[in-house]
């Protein structure tokens, strides 16, 4: 079937993020070629399934002077074997055995028989840092910082291995690619063919070859996900009426649910994935092994049954830990918080598609910092968006979407930059680009590598303050509120609306988020405004009050099915410190994709970071001057160092230095300097003259 690109939201949930940033480097991590060994050879006398290594455990033992490094092999059709590996250490390998079930055999026709690997080019297979778990580095201790947008199969236009290419031209050193039966993709269930349970296609295994190929060339590392939602689910994306191992289509599961627990399934996954291991774990361009993605709307995730997803994955990622030789990380993926899905995981990386891109972004970041941890998960476990982009119609991004994500995303202190997910649209739109001036900016200054750095809020000019519009969303999902009072500080910024539930619930669910309130401060006579943009097939009634009073009132009647609207409620603030509330008193949710406040706040927002001795910060307008002017302020960044910082503003639309400067900074005082003028948006770098490696 055809997988719709624009993947179906449903009771999205946030994740609590958790961590704290420490340590520094000048560079932000790109792999060289790897030295693989590959070698072939006949087995004549085979019995047994080829594929399942319980039956036909190949291995070969390689030597180098005096050290063993043994490698599993994998079945290429007739009685042909091939093992690939990169081992540990440059010099002279020869093969010292063949091995099947821990016994020597007769392998005929080997070749080659001996190895020299010279020093290798590259910087080694990538896991988190030994230095500082929350983050990454190659194995030479080169720090990795992954930056790039997902590619999980061919879709409008896009084919796989071009776009890598594509890719590693703009600096791009992440991807995610998926295993998938449509698009030719998945090992034992191929779309229009008969793929034998117990065996995996080899069609297909090829068609993998040239994607881990067209990696390395392209010098990009990626996520190799190996089970998607939509295969044991009957609701979101379903393509469990065509999935092989059904029984109405002669397979052996009565209901999706069984893939987690029946035996049979977690046998033949357990050899699959034995098989990926032995042909592409050779690789450093090969991240990390990812499970699944989305595993929440399985069917199983859907009736919670968090048990037995959670020990799938701790099953499944001991045994790749057990049989993959190079020591790849292990991942997954998911929107709700499921007890115990990340315990057994190298790294986190949820997904979201919320109304208020940035303040969802800016949300992980803050709380990785601030060393928060939900209780159920590593703490210290490194995390980034693995899949973000805004709500709606994602395959019409006109690429502002992308320019949020990506400037956001770098600014905060997260392990890794948020990862777009519609990349056909980036081959429809031309928007590749848009990656280079992001990746130049963080070679150029070495901010990857710059881990101690913590969230900060820079200030404009007081003249300047209530100038702006304070507009923001909420980046959660449908789990119950754990707050419902926000403060709108004088500045615009709401802390903790990254997490707000954007579901204003009715008498279904009032439990959940019975209502919302905002502390504000108005410095003139203003405006808050509320954008509804969904609601629920029942009806609600939403209303705003001020200090108790309700001054606006929206009714939403029922309807056959959720209903998408765009309907504004807005009500005028007076001067000085209030209440805003927000109630539904209907029968089901109203969807929030916005609040707006003007005139409000700073006439500039930020998402910046900084640690003793320099400063990164997005800079950006509240709201966009209707005629276009450009607008200067004064910007001031406290809490570093005294002594001579040089000043750099950097344009995010052609990657290069716009302006520079050299300033003092005194003991106590904040880093003050005067913008260029700004139309759209710009960055500032600001680093200490000792700090080695700035542009001249």
């Amino acid at each position: 079937m055809k997988y719709p690109l624009v993947k179906r939201r449903a009771l999205l949930a946030t994740l609590l993020f958790s961590g704290v940033a420490g340590g520094c480097a000048r560079v932000w991590g790109r792999a060289g070629s790897p030295s693989k060994i590959t070698m072939r050879f006949e087995l004549t006398d085979l019995t047994g399934n080829p594929f399942d290594f319980l039956e036909n455990d190949i291995q070969v033992e390689l030597e180098s002077g005096g050290k063993t490094f043994t490698a599993p092999a994998f079945f290429d059709g007739g009685t042909n074997w091939e093992m690939r590996c990169t081992p540990p250490t440059p010099g002279m390998w020869k093969v010292k055995r063949v091995l099947r079930n821990g016994q020597s055999v007769n392998a005929k026709n080997i070749a080659p028989r001996e190895f020299t690997l010279a020093n290798s080019t590259g910087a080694g297979f990538i896991r988190r840092d030994p230095k500082n778990m929350r983050f990454f580095a190659y194995e030479n201790g080169t720090p990795y910082y992954p930056i790039g947008c997902n590619a999980a199969w061919n879709s409008g236009g896009v084919v796989i291995e071009t776009f890598l290419g594509d890719m590693g031209r703009t600096g791009q050193n992440w991807a995610r690619i998926w295993m998938n039966h449509w698009d030719g993709k998945n090992l034992d269930w191929v779309q229009g063919e008969t793929v034998n349970t117990g065996t995996l296609s080899l069609t297909v295994a090829k068609r993998w070859d040239g994607i881990v190929a067209a990696a390395e060339t392209a010098n990009v590392p990626f996520q190799m996900v190996f089970q998607h939602h939509g295969q044991y689910s009957e609701e979101v994306n379903p393509n469990w009426n065509d999935n092989p191992w059904s029984v109405k289509n002669g397979g052996f599961l009565a209901t999706p649910d069984e893939f987690f627990t029946n035996d049979k399934a977690r046998a033949y996954t357990r050899a699959k994935y034995r098989y990926i291991i032995a042909r592409w774990g050779y690789s450093p361009h090969v991240l990390a092994w990812e499970l699944y993605n989305e595993v929440q709307f399985t069917n199983s995730g859907r009736k919670r049954d968090y048990a037995a997803i959670a020990g799938w994955h701790k099953e499944m990622a001991a045994f790749i830990r057990q049989h993959d030789v190079h020591k790849h990380m292990v991942t997954t993926s998911s929107d709700e918080n499921i007890t115990g899905l990340y315990d057994a995981m190298d790294y986190r990386q949820p997904h979201s598609y919320p109304s208020d891109l940035v303040g969802t972004i800016r949300t992980v970041g803050e709380a990785f910092a601030a060393g928060k941890a939900d209780g159920k998960s590593d703490p210290l476990k490194p995390i980034f968006y693995g899949e973000i982009g805004g709500s709606g119609d994602l395959d019409k991004d006109d690429g502002a979407f992308l320019h949020q994500i990506l400037w956001s995303g770098i600014m905060t202190t997260a392990s890794g930059a948020a990862q777009y997910w519609t990349w056909d649209n980036i081959g429809k739109r031309n928007l590749t680009g848009a990656w280079k001036p992001a990746t130049d900016f963080l070679r150029v200054f070495g901010l990857a590598g710059r881990r101690a750095m913590l969230p900060i809020t820079p200030t404009f000019a007081d003249s300047n303050r209530g100038a702006g519009a304070a507009s923001f969303g909420g980046g959660g999902g449908w789990e119950g509120a754990k707050q419902t009072r926000y403060t709108v500080e004088p500045n615009g910024e709401v802390l903790g609306a990254g997490a707000m539930s954007p579901y204003l619930q009715g008498d279904n669910n009032r439990t959940l988020l019975p209502f919302l309130e905002f502390a504000v401060t108005f410095d003139r006579p203003g405006t808050f405004a509320v954008r509804i943009g969904q609601v629920s097939k029942f009806g609600a009634k939403v209303a705003v009050q001020v200090d108790g009073e309700t001054l606006t009132e929206k009714v939403f009647p029922a309807a056959n099915t959720d209903t998408r609207v765009a309907e504004t409620l807005t009500v005028a603030v007076p001067v000085g410190s209030h209440v805003v509330r927000l109630q539904n008193s209907g029968q089901d949710w109203a969807r929030i994709e916005r609040f707006t406040l003007s005139p409000y706040g700073a006439p500039a927002k930020t998402v910046a970071k900084a640690d003793r001795e320099s400063v990164a910060a997005w800079i950006y307008p509240s709201e966009t001057p209707a005629d276009a002017k450009p607008f200067v302020s004064t910007v001031s960044v406290p809490g570093l160092d005294a002594g001579k910082y040089r000043v750099f503003w950097w344009d995010t639309k052609t990657g290069k230095t716009v302006a520079s400067e050299t300033v003092m900074v005194s003991s106590g005082k904040p880093l003050a300097v005067k913008t260029p003028p700004i139309t759209t948006d710009i960055v500032l770098f600001a680093a200490h003259e000792r700090v080695q490696g700035l542009p001249k």
